[in-house]
């Protein structure tokens, strides 16, 4: 048998081989010499594996298979990791099987829910890390992070949920009661909040403006005890409509989750349901997410303006009331002084009194005060907001 003949078996055989094991869909070309592979049902995990096979390959026993690991939306780090796995399945398998051993490595690797998240697991574990006695457990097959955060006496258990098609939906933050010494009442404002903020996050928005912008409502400061019994909250028809709304979103985001992620009963890496209904689950919790974003910045945005209007009609009004009570009074002596000022020609060549002069300029140092004081409450704390 000739080195051309030899190459061919070889090739034919590798290639027979990695049909067996592929997934539909992933072998995307074949031609002499060549093979490239896509995997990952998500655009966040991509991968794409090219094997080029020396012309030496299937006469000489040391030729091996030469595989190419690309992923540009995963961290270099992770790639180098793939790519160095992929070298040791080659080095370790005979001619005919190398292309299977890769394909089955690297399936592995992308079948974790936690490969795209992995930077941020790792800065997660340093951290705890770092918090001793707290701890860490991960699993890539359910895609599950499991904190437990210990200070003194204190404890707190949380999970962290990564869904198939992080991130474009955020992952799901839930407490474990059993492993938490803190009252569920103090807990929740809490859970809604990182829940919050990852959701703002999903959607674009910088991490530390959504922290920020999901804070807690703070506190009002200290009242009367009389303005406290006093005080009644309304309930508009409007803050009902918006409760509802809110209520039907979450209800049909979680069921749009739970047709995206949930699993065959004991088989954990089987979807419960087919591709065409995730694919569509997909596609309409985006859009959701999307019309929910729009929302919420139309609402900031209103209620900008609003601000901005009354600011400005007490601004006016202010204005108004220092114009008025710097006007110099009509009657007395001050009238009999201008009458006879103006009489006897005691005017300035401009036409303008001593008295005038002094008017004009308390009247221009106060509308100087209520501009300064105009533009801080407009512009100041908008801006900072």
């Amino acid at each position: 048998m000739d080195h051309t003949e030899a190459f061919k078996l070889a090739f034919q055989t590798e290639v027979d081989n990695l049909r067996l094991i592929a997934p539909p869909g992933v072998l995307r070309a074949v031609t002499p010499g060549t093979c490239r592979l896509v995997l990952g049902d998500s655009p966040w995990k991509r991968v794409q594996l090219k094997l080029e096979y020396p012309p030496s390959f299937g006469s000489d026993k040391g030729s091996k298979v030469q595989s190419h690991v690309e992923a540009p939306q995963l961290a270099d780090a992770l790639v180098s990791k793939m790519q160095s796995v992929c070298d040791k399945k080659v080095n370790g398998t005979d001619v005919g099987g190398q292309a299977a051993a890769v394909l089955e490595a690297l399936k592995e690797m992308v079948g974790s829910r936690l490969m795209y998240c992995w930077p941020e697991i790792r800065l997660i574990k340093a951290l705890v890390k770092a918090n001793a006695p707290s701890e860490m457990k991960a699993s890539e097959k359910t895609g599950t992070v499991r904190l437990s955060l210990k200070v003194g006496n204190y404890s707190l258990g949380v999970q962290l949920s990564v869904p198939d098609i992080y991130p474009e939906v955020p992952a799901a933050v839930k407490v474990l009661k059993k492993q938490t010494t803190f009252p569920e009442e103090l807990v929740l404002p809490f859970v809604a909040q990182a829940n919050d903020a990852a959701r703002r996050c999903a959607a674009g928005v910088d991490p530390e403006k959504a922290l920020g912008a999901s804070n807690p409502v703070r506190l009002p400061g200290k009242v009367k005890r009389e303005e406290a019994e006093a005080a009644v909250a309304k309930v508009t028809a409007a803050s009902l409509r918006g409760l509802k709304h809110d209520l039907a979103f979450y209800r049909r985001t979680a069921e749009l989750h739970r047709i995206t992620d949930s699993k065959r009963k004991g088989d954990a890496r089987s979807h419960a349901n087919c591709a065409a209904e995730r694919k569509a689950a997909r596609k309409e919790l985006k859009r959701a997410i999307k019309r929910e974003l729009e929302a919420e910045e139309a609402a900031v945005l209103a209620a900008e303006a609003e601000l901005r209007k009354k600011a400005v009609e007490e601004a006016g009004a202010l204005a108004a009331a220092v114009e008025a009570s710097t006007q110099l009074p009509s009657s007395g002596s001050g009238s009999s002084s201008r009458s006879g000022a103006a009489a006897g020609g005691g005017t300035r060549p401009g036409g303008d009194s001593d008295e005038d002069d002094s008017d004009d300029d308390a009247s221009d140092d106060a509308r100087l005060a209520i501009a300064e004081a105009f533009m801080t409450r407009v512009d100041g704390p908008l801006t900072k907001a």
